[in-house]
């Protein structure tokens, strides 16, 4: 039986597994006690490392001086980090010079037309409109408040829309790219600045109609119309419906996508052996997808779509003849049993003629007959790696069992399994003795990962068992628009008195 050699991305995925096996082999190695510690998040450490960015004299790392289109993202990335460590509040008082510099720097990113640009100068855009708004509301002081311009904010959201005759969405910028990230920045922004107006930028942009147009046939949600699904764009995709549909803008807004086949979907992206989440199918985990992809399954479980949803339970009446090619995915991607135990057959094979090959070397120790036995030898070593590959998700499950402590189980009926997502957090993504998450073992730490790591925590602890005690709580965020609630409960009233 020939077994083909994996591809260079099958490869990737066992590097991946063989790293987060290890780490949870090494977390369990000494008990319980041991693993609760490793899972222990740093606290204090990422509150220092995510401070860096407040500090207005201090140049930031080398890495991250090419964002000059995107500077309010770190703004954001940053203090919404420090909101859900319970940090933000002590930062913006005991750093008042440091947080009126960034407040005047967002503000000078404010287009006289509306909307904000990556830097001072530059074009609005909707992606850094969200996270400059995101960041400001976050600050949450009078004067980070007051910088915003909400009726010339509204005319450019207004001006981004593409009506129903023009294929509908949103435009990231003037003249820019048509996707759902828009649809999602422009109503979060509508709904943490209190402005009801965000009905008129769902009418105008035929939005619902365009984000189900966005939806594939594996039941993610793609950029745009036929585009692959993608974590990212689904949670923004399907998180502008929930809020669209929960501020009264879309009634049964979340029925514009066929949800059943959505869960099937992010069902399949949670890694067997990782317990991290993917943003494509055969794609590698990465800990920001622990907010896009777990964020979503908590939007999911919301809207009614948790309970006792399996992987092969979803079908759609939209798909017609893709249907079969939905289904032909599914199995494919739920195969691991069958995967087993090819392997192994395999492997059992190559073992039989390795043992013959091995007497006729014996009996004739010949070129050829060494030649053929070495052979045999190493696929018989690829094999039994391959094998090895696939009994390390068994490490994985039992490290979990031990971090969860005696007589906890996870629940198979739930769309993902936020232990074992908190695990991959904590104990990947986290560096030992350092501050910051990072996308995966073996790479660095950043902004962007350690905000949406974190973000990913809390949304886990939402829908399960906080993972390492009370101590790793995160404080609560809106589940769509990830920013605190008691900070948009504040900008809300802050509009609200300046009417």
């Amino acid at each position: 039986m020939e077994v083909p050699s994996p591809s260079e991305s099958l490869t990737q995925q066992r590097q991946v597994e063989r790293a987060a096996a290890e780490i949870y082999r090494e977390a369990t190695g000494g008990g319980a006690a041991t693993g609760n510690e490793r899972a222990r998040l740093r606290r204090h450490d990422h509150v220092t490392y995510l401070a860096q960015v407040f500090k207005a004299d201090r140049p930031l790392p080398k890495g991250f001086r090419s964002l000059n289109a995107g500077r309010p993202w770190l703004c954001y990335w940053s203090a919404h980090g420090l909101y859900l460590l319970g940090a933000i509040d002590s930062i913006v008082a005991e750093n008042p010079g440091d947080v009126s510099a960034m407040v005047e720097f967002l503000g000078r990113c404010q287009h006289e037309s509306g909307g904000f640009g990556g830097s001072p100068g530059q074009l609005p855009h909707l992606a850094t409109t969200y996270a400059a708004v995101s960041a400001l509301v976050t600050l949450g002081t009078d004067e980070a408040l007051a910088v915003i311009d909400r009726p010339k904010l509204l005319g450019f959201l207004l001006s981004m829309c593409q009506s129903r005759e023009r294929g509908g969405g949103m435009t990231m910028h003037d003249g820019g790219e048509v996707d759902v990230r828009g649809c999602y920045c422009a109503l979060c922004v509508c709904y943490v600045l209190g402005m009801p107006e965000g009905r008129l930028v769902v009418e105008a942009s035929d939005m619902g109609r365009f984000i189900g147009r966005c939806q594939g046939h594996e039941g993610g949600i793609g950029g745009e119309p036929g585009n692959e699904g993608h974590g990212g764009y689904t949670f923004c995709a399907y998180g502008a419906l929930a809020l669209a549909e929960a501020c009264g803008w879309l009634p049964g807004g979340t029925g514009m996508v066929d949800r059943g086949l959505l869960a099937s979907w992010l069902r399949r992206q949670q890694g067997n052996v990782e317990g991290g989440m993917r943003g494509r199918t055969n794609k590698l985990v990465d800990g920001c997808y622990s907010f896009w992809c777990g964020g979503l399954g908590r939007l999911l479980a919301g809207t009614g779509e948790a309970g006792g949803m399996s992987a092969t339970s979803a079908q759609s009446p939209r798909l017609g003849e893709n249907a079969a090619l939905a289904d032909a995915v599914r199995r494919w991607c739920d195969n691991t049993d069958d995967q087993y135990a090819r392997l192994q057959g395999a492997l059992d094979d190559v073992m039989e003629r390795y043992l013959v090959a091995e007497e006729q070397c014996l009996a004739d120790p010949s070129p050829g007959a060494q030649a053929a036995f070495v052979r045999l030898g190493e696929e018989a070593s690829r094999l039994q790696e391959r094998v090895e590959d696939m009994k390390s998700g068994e490490d994985s499950t039992k490290c979990l069992d031990e971090l969860r402590g005696p007589g906890a189980a996870a629940d198979d009926g739930r769309l993902i399994d936020p232990e074992a997502l908190q695990m991959w957090i904590l104990l990947a993504c986290q560096v030992p003795g350092r501050g910051g998450l990072r996308d995966k073992p073996g790479t660095n730490c950043d902004f962007y990962h350690s905000c949406y790591c974190l973000s990913g925590l809390a949304a886990a602890q939402a829908v399960g068992e906080t993972l390492g005690g009370a101590e790793n709580r995160l404080c609560a965020a809106h589940p769509i628009c990830n920013i605190g609630i008691d900070k948009i409960e504040r900008s809300i009233a802050f509009y609200k008195g300046s009417c």
